[in-house]
């Protein structure tokens, strides 16, 4: 796709159109259009290879039809020159979530513009392209034209793109059917290139008039007139068009060749691109054997002997490609002589000779046109979990989308993959259905056993979110004892739930052990697994409320996976040290390194960019800066609109709620309450909880019935943190229950909830945990501290509530 046709055989230099390409240069778009088989490809070609710029080179396919594949290859071409391009936009076309198309454009943008030296960019075959979301990003890249890129499109139709607007700018090189056509004098020359000898003038004329200066058929007639000696007079009588001409022309040098090669022409049709070893693949005579049989590589001579349409593809001379023209001819011959059924066969074989040289890609595609959709499930089957083990998701979703429901449906192999899928994604719902069909499957047919380990190991992450830690471990055992160790991805999310639940469960010795042991196991020392292992202590000090020993792992984890130069390992570890100097009241450095976190939202795991969003919210928050809070809630809003995500946009409502109570709408945060369902809890390790919102709510709206809910709310949650040995929620859940307690006038209580919290905190030097419940929080914590509770302790708090109540930062 990245390699440029080079110009072969007898080829026509074509001056004048070679002169109007080099006059206009300095404009940004030049379009090649005109129906197939007129020199488009090879007037580019040619221009290409007389310029003294770098050029870039991309052949499109209607599989392209995909916004991160088209950039994937189109930053490939780009890079073949200046191979230091678009860092940036690569890495968020390689992340787990594609960014929105106006993020998107804006970095392709920014980082053409860095280019500084000029060059010319051509795209094949662009008529090919429907994707509405790459014509709008090419839509964009054209209504502010990069300075030094010339960007050459080729097409059979004009694409969707701002033409008019560009030509009345005067931006546009237009060249068209009309000024391809061959004239009388280059026509002339074409025969006698080719013929070897002068051509009657008057058959020069005649060709000229009939094929209307079209190179295609002008080279068919070339063919016909080899093997005949002559052209046949009647092709050019005035009633006779050109496609019958063309159709004529075919069927003459397809009926003249020796019958192996036109078995080898038939059944290479089917092939976008083809080698020697895959045209014998697809080699099926309808008969015994030809005595006389060539190979393939011996086809591939033949077809360059006779100059016959053969377009390679690589400097080495290994792949090659028909003309889209001569290519389309070919097939309508094998629908003439063969059944679909046959036809079905040919395409099984392809998709069996790329599968047996690991082009997977090429062998579902096949598989899919040979109607085997058995075959491509299974090829998915045998090879998504290379593409999980990579972490190249988006490209698995992408070959599960290949295929009907109702097939995935039928296998357990792709269920497991589509579960995987759900779970990276956080689609928490659909997971249970796919898993649950998955599990239905074990029961009516035999598999594998790592399908086995896998289903375990996803209900593994599956128990631990709704806390059931005991099934979790049990899981966790099972899934070990069935996964291959060669399956990288499956038993390191393992080996992470297993010490969440042992976390749960009150054993930190285990939690931590396990994760050491995952840190140490030779298979897992590849990817961006190994920088998330060494993050995900943090996850365990977090909800033991021990954030000098989060923060010094969070550091510890920072430098090591600044060595994979992920935004997404980098944040996972910024994450952490920012919410714990966020509790430290920290504000200054929690926000540097969030404003890190949040430049890349896409290029991350969903709940990490939401959870340090909230963060930084809070921050803008606490200094006074509500509209900058309310517009950090309102860019996750976007986010989870533009990722379909509905499990972040329900949390992310729930933190708008939030700041509004805190803003001082209540009405609003009352509003959201009572559409919020509270249970069932699920496993509390992030940086917001929604329950504790509606809690808050329910104590500013100091009602007999809103308290009431409050304390039978604040109990489950209480029991709740406790059963999951969760020191950090504790602190805000005892809390809260101070405040409830003080608001029913039970202060005794009240205090006494407060020192079990303060004593949870203290170690670990909490501080906003208290300041964010506000003024009656204060007034709890002066009356505490003349008990002599906690004296120092409770200073530090209260002097960051004076802070707050003096310090506001401008916007």
């Amino acid at each position: 796709k990245l390699y440029r046709p080079p110009l072969h055989g007898v080829h026509i230099r074509r001056q004048r159109l070679l002169e109007q390409l080099d006059q206009r240069s300095e404009r940004p778009l030049t379009l090649i259009s005109a129906p197939a088989g007129y020199g488009k490809t090879s007037l580019a070609s040619s221009w290409l290879e007389a310029s003294d710029r770098p050029c870039a080179w991309l052949s499109l396919g209607v599989t392209e039809n995909d916004l991160r594949l088209f950039l994937s290859y189109f930053l490939a071409a780009i890079q073949n020159i200046f191979p230091n391009f678009g860092r940036q936009i690569q890495a968020l076309v390689n992340a787990a979530t594609l960014a929105p198309l106006t993020l998107l454009a804006d970095s392709l943008i920014n980082e053409i513009d860095q280019i500084e030296q000029p060059y010319i960019m051509v795209m094949d075959d662009f008529h090919l392209i429907k994707d509405k979301s790459i014509l709008d990003l090419m839509s964009r890249l054209l209504r502010h034209p990069p300075q030094l890129m010339h960007l050459v499109l080729i097409c059979r139709r004009d694409p969707y793109l701002p033409i008019t607007t560009l030509r009345a700018k005067r931006l546009l090189t237009e060249i068209r059917t009309q000024d391809l056509l061959f004239n009388k004098k280059e026509i002339k020359t074409l025969l006698t290139e080719m013929l070897g000898n002068q051509v009657d003038p008057s058959i020069a004329t005649a060709l000229a008039e009939k094929t209307e200066g079209w190179v295609t058929g002008l080279l068919l007639a070339v063919f016909s007139m080899r093997s005949q000696g002559r052209l046949n007079p009647a092709l050019l009588e005035p009633q006779v068009d050109a496609q019958y001409v063309m159709e004529y022309l075919f069927s003459e040098v397809f009926s003249k060749q020796p019958p192996e090669i036109t078995q080898y022409l038939m059944n290479s049709a089917i092939l976008d691109r083809f080698c020697g070893p895959l045209c014998e693949a697809v080699w099926r005579p309808v008969a015994e054997p030809f005595a006389d049989q060539i190979d393939g590589w011996g086809f591939i001579a033949w077809l360059k002997e006779k100059n016959l349409f053969l377009v390679p593809l690589d400097k080495e001379s290994l792949w090659f490609r028909y003309h889209h023209l001569f290519q389309k001819l070919l097939r309508k011959q094998l629908n003439r002589h063969l059944s679909q059924g046959d036809i079905n066969v040919l395409h099984t074989q392809a998709s069996t000779w790329f599968a047996e040289n690991g082009l997977i890609e090429e062998a579902l595609k096949h598989a899919l046109e040979g109607e085997s959709l058995a075959a491509a499930a299974q090829l998915i089957g045998k090879h998504g979990f290379e593409l999980l083990n990579d972490e190249q998701w988006p490209r698995l979703e992408r070959w599960l989308r290949m295929l009907p429901g109702d097939v995935i449906d039928q296998y357990p192999e792709l269920l497991v993959l589509a579960s995987w899928l759900h779970v990276i994604y956080f689609r928490y719902t659909e997971l249970v259905s796919c898993l649950n069909k998955a599990e239905t499957l074990l029961t009516s047919r035999s598999v594998k056993e790592h399908i086995i380990g896998h289903i375990n190991a996803i209900r593994t992450w599956q128990h631990n979110i709704v806390v059931k830690s005991e099934g979790s471990l049990t899981c966790a055992r099972l899934a070990f004892e069935k996964l291959p160790r060669n399956h990288r991805w499956a038993r390191m999310f393992t080996f992470l739930d297993q010490a969440a639940a042992y976390q749960m469960i009150g054993n930190l010795g285990k939690a931590f052990a396990t994760i050491e042991k995952a840190i140490g196991d030779p298979d897992l020392k590849n990817g961006m697994s190994q920088g998330f292992l060494h993050a995900t202590p943090c996850y365990i000090y977090w909800m033991d409320a021990d954030l000098p020993a989060m923060l010094q792992r969070a550091t510890h984890s920072l430098k090591i996976t600044k060595d994979y130069q992920t935004h997404a390992v980098i944040a996972h570890s910024l994450y952490f040290m920012s919410i714990a100097h966020y509790h430290r009241n920290e504000l200054q450095i929690a926000e540097e390194k969030l404003v890190v976190v949040l430049k890349e939202p896409y290029n991350q795991h969903a709940l990490n960019f939401i959870h340090s969003a909230f963060a930084l919210a809070l921050i803008h928050q606490a200094w006074g800066r509500p509209d900058a809070a309310n517009k950090v809630a309102e860019s996750v809003v976007s986010y989870s609109l533009d990722t379909n995500n509905t499990a972040v946009m329900q949390i992310t409502r729930a933190f708008q709620a939030e700041l509004a109570l805190r803003q001082g709408r209540l009405v609003e945060a009352s509003h959201w309450a009572k559409q919020f369902a509270a249970k069932p809890f699920t496993i509390m390790h992030r940086f917001y909880v929604p329950q504790l919102t509606l809690v808050k709510v329910l104590l500013a709206q100091d009602t007999t019935d809103s308290r009431e809910q409050a304390t039978e709310l604040l109990t489950q949650l209480y029991e709740f943190v406790i059963n999951t040995h969760n020191a950090r929620f504790q602190i805000d859940v005892q809390a809260l229950q101070a405040l409830l307690y003080n608001s029913q006038g039970k202060e005794s209580a009240a205090l006494e909830k407060l020192t079990k919290s303060l004593n949870i905190a203290e170690p670990g030097g909490f501080i906003r945990s208290f300041v964010d419940l506000g003024p009656g929080m204060a007034d709890l914590l002066k009356r505490l501290q003349k008990q002599n509770v906690a004296v120092e302790y409770i200073e530090s708090i209260l002097a960051a509530f004076r802070e707050d109540e003096r310090v506001v930062v401008p916007e």
